[in-house]
């Protein structure tokens, strides 16, 4: 096409007419690799639905053969909003998801190629622990040597890369010794996951990169389906996700991944910022489009996180700019310690509120979430509202996670950990002892634990089967195959064609079952018992849980798709950080909008009229864990800079002389982060405290 015809083909198409020059090139390019710097506020989110309506409108390539990624359901559903406001008479892209529910939703089709069943469960964090743990006692692993939890997190990591039991030990960075001990932990924990019919969530990426790997006609499948993947977030890609991605890439290389290696600040979750930086390498006829207009932040502000991030020497080279107006100078401020440091925090947020800026605009940052203890108390102290992201989440909450662990026992009855989990929960009088019998009967029987309990009860042969205990353990079949029977019927309701008369009963289906399971458990009953205020909290959670299945079915439904239990879990179980509940509100006036408090890595992706970043001192930002590890120090550097880009109009750093740390005062004894060397001094207000004097 000649530029001649490019310029009438984008006349002619109006939702192009908002984008940048540089988005443009971006959305335009036809095919072959495609790098998108993007830098912060510079509209990736645009870029990508852009290029996916131009894939559709303008290069005749059917939704369904776009595969879009991101890291969140949020951010998922956000795309697909969007992209169905451009082109929704074309259809809207089906798989726009996470990468976990793009291998969950893969693995369902495929599972019994890795021996799994497709109603495989999902374990989560308290799953996989609690497996890790039952295994380590088994094979007398001295927790004093290892922690069942360090153990956990190295199986998670090594499946980040994509390494198996057998490759652990070089991989580790813990001596031969313990690294073998985690090795063979891994390996019998691997085992038991097959044998319950369970992945974890490394499972679900690692399993897929494995079929593709062992099954060459399902890759081609998938290549030949998806003809254009795009990745959002790329700087966050681990080593698994980068396996999966060049897989369905590799025949057309038709690969757009978009990503700032600027905020690449996920390492302690396995993310590799050389996915983004040597993409170029990997794909030598990668076009490259670089953006750099800012359209959040100040000239201020960017000037001064420019300064910040071009200290780094691992990135790409780029310099933010904006046409927003220049913006105040930065306050920087000294304080005498973090109680003095809460207080200017409180007053100037004061100030903010009676100055008309909106408390959902401002937030405070922070490195650990330690340092939010003085800032709490001064904000409560001047009664102003606050709320905390990153408290305990919504799908954490004990009794939610009892009523689902019901469920998914009923969906599959070899989930062990589900099992274990509701046994004796609401107390039955079923005793350690006696699910210890069950569990060394299994084992006899080569059978998971609920089939291997059925057996029990109906032969009568088991001797922990007599006496009280065999009678209570009966008790417990008993219920649930009574509920497996309401469970049944729920799935009937579900798969019967929509009728009128049908709705209502189908919406209600899975609340009721929900409803069935909490009653007959006598769960709801033993709460009400206790009479508490707490108590009355996790009533009004469960029923907040029916609430949520009746919205999952009825959106299933009106969308004219089958609801099922197995998906009901899937949502579930990968429902994100970002995406549950995770706030915890302080306020005593309820009409009254509070503000913000997170640690620095919740607040990625975010942006408000005023951000307070807290604790500029060597030993909290840059963290004491990285300050002699270069890699992990420009880490540091990316955090630092992400907390600075947050901010629309009004930027806050402070540091205090003296803090308390863990009862003592900190080791570093207040000296101030080496970032504050970095800001131009014209464009910080101190106002005369000192903030940007170098002492040490």
């Amino acid at each position: 096409m000649t530029a001649a015809n490019a310029a009438l083909k984008l006349s002619d198409n109006s939702y192009l007419d908002s984008l940048n020059p540089q988005q443009r090139q971006a959305v335009l390019h036809t095919g072959g690799p495609l790098l998108v710097f993007a830098g912060a506020g510079s509209g990736k989110t645009r870029v990508l639905t852009h290029r996916i309506a131009h894939l559709v409108l303008e290069h005749g390539v059917a939704p369904h053969r776009i595969l879009a990624v991101t890291f969140t359901n949020k951010a998922a559903r956000e795309m697909k909003e969007r992209t169905a406001a451009l082109f929704s008479h074309r259809g809207v892209p089906d798989w726009v998801a996470t990468f976990h529910s793009i291998g969950v939703r893969i693995l369902r089709i495929h599972a019994r190629e890795l021996d799994y069943q497709p109603g495989f469960a999902i374990y989560d964090a308290g799953d996989s622990l609690s497996l890790v743990k039952r295994i380590c006692k088994k094979l007398k692993v001295d927790p004093k040597i290892l922690e069942p939890r360090t153990i956990r997190s190295q199986i998670d990591r090594a499946k980040n890369d994509y390494i198996f039991p057998d490759g652990l030990v070089s991989w580790s960075n813990l001596p031969p010794q313990l690294g073998q001990i985690v090795a063979e932990v891994y390996e019998r924990y691997q085992e038991e996951l097959v044998a319950a019919n369970a992945m974890d969530f490394g499972d679900l990426l690692c399993n897929v990169v494995t079929l593709f790997t062992l099954e060459r006609s399902i890759l081609e499948h998938y290549q030949e389906q998806f003809q254009h993947v795009l990745i959002d977030e790329y700087q966050d890609t681990n080593k698994v996700q980068y396996k999966l991605i060049t897989q369905l890439a590799a025949a057309h290389q038709n690969l757009c991944v978009v990503g700032d290696d600027d905020q690449s600040i996920y390492a302690f979750r396995g993310a590799s910022i050389d996915n983004i930086l040597n993409f170029q390498k990997d794909f030598p006829d990668a076009k490259v489009v670089t953006l750099e207009q800012n359209y959040r932040s100040t000239k201020t502000i960017l000037a001064a996180a420019n300064a910040v991030i071009a200290k780094n020497e691992r990135r790409q080279q780029k310099t933010l700019r904006t046409e927003n107006e220049q913006g105040s100078n930065i306050v920087g401020h000294k304080s005498f310690d973090e109680i003095d440091e809460a207080s200017f925090v409180s007053s100037e947020i004061a100030r903010l509120l009676a100055a008309g800026v909106p408390a959902s605009e401002i937030a405070i940052f922070y490195r650990t979430n330690a340092q939010s203890r003085a800032i709490e108390e001064s904000l409560i102290e001047t009664t102003i509202p606050y709320e905390i992201y990153g408290s305990h989440r919504f799908y954490e909450r004990k009794e939610i996670k009892d009523i689902l662990a019901y469920v998914r026992l009923l969906a599959n009855e070899y989930d062990n950990e589900a099992f274990l989990r509701i046994i004796n929960v609401p107390t039955r009088g079923i005793g350690a002892k006696s699910v210890a019998n069950v569990v060394a009967y299994a084992a006899k029987e080569q059978l998971a634990y609920f089939p291997a309990l059925k057996k029990a009860v109906l032969e009568k042969s088991a001797p922990f089967m007599k006496g009280a205990g065999g009678k209570k353990l009966a008790a417990f079949v008993t219920l649930m195959n009574e509920l497996q029977a309401r469970k049944d019927q729920t799935e009937d309701i579900l798969a019967a064609p929509d009728s009128m008369d049908s709705y209502d009963e189908k919406v209600n289906a899975l609340a009721g079952l929900i409803n069935e399971i909490a009653k007959k458990s006598q769960y709801l009953e033993r709460l009400r018992t206790q009479d508490t205020p707490e108590a009355e909290s996790r009533v009004e959670n469960i029923y907040e849980l029916m609430t949520v299945a009746s919205e999952f079915v009825r959106a299933a439904v009106n969308n004219g798709q089958n609801a099922k239990l197995s998906d009901f879990l899937d949502r579930v179980s990968l429902t994100s950080d970002s995406d549950e509940e995770n706030i915890e509100t302080h306020t005593d006036t309820k009409s009254t909008e509070p503000i913000s408090l997170m640690t620095l890595h919740l607040a990625k992706g975010l942006e408000f009229d005023a951000v307070f970043v807290i604790g500029f001192e060597e030993g909290l930002l840059p963290h004491v864990r990285s300050i002699d590890d270069a890699a992990a120090l420009e880490e540091e550097r990316r955090l630092c800079y992400v907390g600075m880009t947050r901010a629309r109009k009004h930027l806050y750093l402070t540091r205090a002389r003296t803090r308390q740390t863990f009862g003592r005062q900190s080791f570093y004894g207040g000296v101030p982060s080496r970032f504050i060397e970095d800001l131009p001094s014209e464009l910080i207000d101190d106002r005369e405290t000192g903030f940007m004097e170098w002492y040490g």
